[in-house]
């Protein structure tokens, strides 16, 4: 049953079905042959009147003649009828002109019979029997028949609003000529003519009922005849039962006719067959109608079920749907929500129901909204998406993206609007938490430096239009190192949070406290009363008194008793202080100047404060050193150099054959670090890394040694160039947390690989938190990056807990391999060193060779790698980068089987 069912629901739905092209081409056929039909009549009838036999003038049915003039009106309609089945804009033209000559012949005899006038048309086209009845006039039913299908062919060609008057007319045309043919057929002149006037012909009846019935067929797609041409029951129905109602009424006449005129029966028993016979149609066509109906209602039933699935379907994916969705009326109040939406507002179904879209929309999204409602109504958009608030039951602002539609009806008038919304409260959350974070400390929620910059421009300017004074305070907490080593990272963060509330706690409102790095944090006292001209000196006298204020608070905040699980201690810090305008004039020089008289008073006692002075930042000290250092880590004025390593045994061996190619054995290369440095040329990491540690500069450095390295690894692999780099990370940036976490999602970000990547620690700080170390290295290699402890043997050697951290290559220091060959301690130093290296599964680095009994002597060791002058000096990229294209490196003998040399 359910194949049967019809592909158009509407059809079921009381929709307008389509038509079949196929039925309506064969019903404009048929309207043609209509056409043809009353042309041969008329042609026929002209034919015996202008040819003089009389046989031809009643087209050979033996029955009265046809007028000459019915027999034009005739064929003026018959070509008027083809015209109007052909499609073009001639064919429309001849249409209107024959409809018109039919037009004016019918109303020009209807007219001599309404004013009982004589006009002799017939007379002036030929001249007729004197034995017919008023020779002279077209009957009246005929004049009557041609000028309604005058009227009804030029109405084709107009629409008069939804209603099609030709239709009715061509019926009317029709019915006169049937109602003429059955007066004849019953011999009852009555229904061919109107008292003594001229009767319609046979011929001419004939004709009138098929150009009547070929109007109706030649618009299939129009008026009533369109249900003959559709696709659906109704098209199919009607096609089955209209011949039939058309054509047994005539024929069960006729029949009971002819059998009373043979003397059968007589008029009552004739009556009588032919009640039989309609009731026996009757029951026949109710039966027909019955089975079409009964069709017609399981087919309805069909569609229905399927439409009852569809909207089943609908429901559950309405209901499921893991976004809101709601319809709304178009005046905005809800009609129907899902489960998401209830849950995402934090309103019951029945509460949403009934509500206005205002209601929970936030105050200042409800204009914006009413506006794109307004053109969606109106239909200047059909869609529109924007993200919004809504306002959650308990309060809360809900953020969410809205995408509104509106549904329309068959006439495009509008039913609801359809909204979908998406929750995106996190990833609001998110934004705000990068903003708030891009301008504030993630750890203590005090202002950054970068904010600190910001707020201490515009308190200089204010100062400087105002002739006020402003004091920068530069706050190094004292021995926080002993906090982070003694009671662990987790412990020392709690007291950086406190010592940022004591802060805080310990200035005035206006001011502003800001971390700058580490444990080092900044104060501004902004839109104080200027004391006069201060000449920079280290007396307190002739300063602000809010700046003496603030110095002893602080100092009391701080060295109150921390507490940290059953630890108590105190701290306190040391601070410098510059003073506008009497120190500086400058955002960045008051700053500069703070750190150097804090780093002046910690060097003579810590806790301290001390002003600034010109003498502490005097050329060629230390703290004149950290102030350009500090210039030079916001001028990038470093450069990396790299020296290559070399697998030592193939090595050796193609340098006895005097085929020795760098690009042919260098494996890996390390970062070394230079400060190019204005005044003094390029300097060493000697001169500048300790200071760097100590001052907390060295974070900011390291950080760009990484973003170096990675675009510098980056840059040889699409070279072709297959090597790893080595680069050192210091004790600072190793005590971070999560830092190898961080440190390779930063390597990622960058374009690089972390498996081309290898990080050094120091042998002193890889032992020093063994368990930190083990946990960082484990994550490094989760990830790719390789692990190295540098300068193994330099300092104490705590076998124990290098034992516990796993390094991927343990390098030996250059200070043991000056001994080789002449000092024996070193050399078994050295030995034990390759033999710990690798007992502990490491690659050993020689690190420092210089001669070739060096390197003769560490292959002869085992050792893997080494590096050194002999093999070259460190150089910037683009001096290094020719020698080592074309690499193509040998495996190594005796690498662990988790190291991969080559990538």
């Amino acid at each position: 049953m359910e194949s049967s069912a019809p592909s158009d629901p509407g059809q079921v739905l009381g929709l307008p079905s389509p038509v079949d092209p196929g039925v309506a081409a064969r019903l404009v056929n048929a309207g043609r042959l209509c056409a043809v039909s009353a042309s041969a009549i008329a042609l026929v009838a002209l034919s015996g009147w202008f040819s003089g036999v009389d046989a031809l003038k009643g087209v050979g049915l033996g029955a009265e003649m046809v007028k000459v003039n019915a027999a034009l009106g005739l064929l003026a309609a018959a070509v008027c009828l083809a015209a109007l089945t052909i499609s073009s804009s001639r064919a429309r033209r001849v249409a209107s002109v024959a409809g018109l000559l039919v037009l004016i012949d019918g109303a020009a005899h209807l007219g001599e019979y309404v004013l009982g006038l004589n006009l002799g048309i017939d007379q002036a086209l030929a001249h007729d029997a004197s034995s017919v009845v008023d020779p002279g006039r077209m009957a009246p039913n005929t004049a009557a028949a041609l000028t309604l299908f005058g009227c009804a062919a030029l109405l084709v060609r107009r629409r008069v609003g939804r209603v099609w008057p030709s239709n009715p007319l061509a019926v009317t045309v029709a019915a006169i000529g049937l109602v003429a043919l059955f007066g004849h057929v019953m011999g009852d002149a009555s229904l061919s003519s109107f008292g003594q006037a001229t009767r319609m012909t046979v011929p001419t009846a004939l004709a009138c009922a098929l150009l009547g019935v070929g109007l109706l067929l030649a618009q299939p797609t129009r008026g009533s005849v369109r249900l003959l041409s559709v696709t659906g029951p109704g098209g199919a129905l009607a096609r089955r039962l209209l011949p039939a109602a058309f054509t047994i009424p005539p024929v069960l006449g006729l029949l009971t006719r002819v059998g009373e005129r043979l003397g059968l029966y007589g008029a009552q028993v004739g009556l009588m067959l032919m009640i039989l016979l309609l009731v026996g149609t009757a029951a026949t066509l109710v039966w027909v109608l019955a089975r079409e109906l009964e069709g017609k209602d399981v087919l309805r039933q069909i569609t229905l079920a399927r439409l009852r699935k569809s909207e089943t379907r609908f429901r559950d994916t309405f209901e499921n749907a893991t976004v809101g969705m709601a319809l709304q009326n178009p005046e905005g109040r809800v009609m129907l929500v899902n489960r998401a939406l209830c849950e995402m507002l934090g309103y019951s179904e029945r509460e949403l129901v009934g509500m206005a879209f205002r209601e929970f929309t936030h105050p200042d999204d409800v204009e914006r909204d009413l506006r794109h409602m307004h053109l969606l109504l109106a239909g200047e958009i059909r869609t529109y998406r924007t993200e919004k608030r809504y306002r959650h039951s308990c309060g809360d602002v809900v953020w969410a993206i809205l995408s509104v539609s509106m549904a329309r009806d068959d006439d495009g008038e509008p039913l609801h609007f359809i909204a979908q919304m998406q929750d995106i409260s996190a990833r609001k959350r998110s934004e705000e938490r990068f903003a708030y974070l891009a301008y504030h400390d993630e750890l203590t929620d005090l202002p950054n430096r970068a904010m600190f910059q910001d707020h201490l421009e515009m308190a200089l300017a204010r100062a400087q239009r105002h002739d006020r004074a402003l004091a920068v305070l530069y706050v190094d907490l004292d021995r926080f190192k002993i906090v982070n080593d003694s009671l662990g990272h987790a412990a020392g963060d709690a007291v950086l949070c406190e010592v940022a509330t004591r802060l805080r706690r310990a200035v005035r409102a206006e001011d502003l406290v800001a971390r700058h790095s580490g444990d080092e944090f900044l104060v501004l006292l902004a839109d104080l009363e200027r004391p006069g001209d201060r000449v920079p000196s280290p007396s307190w006298s002739g300063l602000p008194p809010a700046v003496s204020a603030a110095m002893r608070q602080l100092h009391q905040v701080l060295r109150e008793p921390f507490v940290v699980g059953n630890q108590d201690f105190t701290l306190d810090a040391s601070i410098g202080i510059s003073i506008f305008p009497g120190d500086a004039e400058s955002a960045d020089a008051l700053l500069q100047h703070a750190d150097v008289a804090m780093s002046d008073g910690k060097r003579a006692a810590p806790g301290l404060s001390r002003l600034y002075t010109p003498e502490s930042a005097g050329p060629g000290g230390e703290l004149a050193l950290r102030s350009r250092l500090r210039a030079a880590v916001e001028h990038q004025e470093f450069v990396l150099h790299y020296q290559p390593i070399v697998t030592l045994g193939p090595a050796l061996e193609a340098a006895r054959a005097g085929d020795f190619k760098l690009a042919d054995h260098t494996v890996m290369v390390e970062a070394l670090i230079r400060w190019e440095d204005p005044e003094r040329g390029l300097v060493s990491p000697g001169d500048f890394i300790p200071l760097a540690e100590q001052s907390g500069l060295i974070e900011p450095i390291g950080e760009w040694v990484i973003e170096e390295v990675s675009r510098q690894s980056r840059r040889w692999k699409e070279l072709g160039i297959d090597v790893m780099i080595a680069f050192n990370l210091s004790p600072r940036q190793m005590r971070q947390p999560n830092v190898m976490r961080r440190l390779t999602d930063k390597i990622r970000a960058l374009g690089a690989d972390p498996e081309r990547l290898v990080v050094e620690l120091t042998e002193s700080v890889a032992v020093e938190s063994p368990a930190h170390t083990q946990l960082q290295f484990r994550e490094a290699r989760a990830a790719g990056l390789r692990s190295a402890v540098d300068d193994f043997g330099a300092g104490y050697s705590s076998l124990g807990r290098l034992l516990e951290i796993h390094p991927d290559f343990i390098k030996i220091d250059r200070s043991l391999t000056c001994g080789i060959p002449t000092n024996a301690g070193a050399m078994a130093i050295v030995e034990g060193a390759i033999r710990i290296s690798r007992g502990l599964g490491a690659t050993p680095i020689l690190e420092g060779i210089e001669t070739e009994e060096q390197w003769r002597f560490a292959v002869a060791q085992g050792c893997s790698l080494g590096q050194g002058f002999h093999f070259g000096m460190p150089q910037p990229a683009e001096g290094l980068t020719p020698r080592l294209v074309g690499k193509s490196p040998q495996p190594l003998a005796g690498t662990p089987a988790r190291l991969t040399l080559s990538t």
